[in-house]
């Protein structure tokens, strides 16, 4: 948009009017440049691709929030194995203790 706004605008100009017939060739190579750079625009989705797009939109998110809870639901028995493991070793060391003494 720049190249087209301002340096062709400029390569354009007439004789003259600020702009020095040398330089008017390098101008229009610039702006050449300036068009090779440009992304190139993508084309406008019609309605049923909007729908389309949309409904995998929201079967990605349903799915990621189903894996999500998942995860949480492992990682919470998980934790809770833990605890149990650990309370139990703490039990038969109190109760090792006890008999010691």
């Amino acid at each position: 948009m720049y190249a087209e706004n301002y340096v062709f605008k400029t390569a354009s100009l007439p004789a003259g009017e600020g702009i020095i017939e040398e330089n008017r060739e390098q101008l229009y190579t610039l702006y050449n440049y300036a068009l090779q750079l440009e992304p190139e625009r993508k084309p406008e989705l019609t309605f049923s691709q909007r729908m389309l797009v949309n409904r995998a939109r929201q079967f990605i998110t349903k799915r990621m929030r189903r894996r999500v809870e998942l995860r949480q639901a492992k990682q919470s028995k998980k934790q809770q194995r833990q605890m149990r493991a650990q309370l139990s070793q703490k039990l038969y060391e109190q109760f090792k203790t006890q008999i010691q003494d």
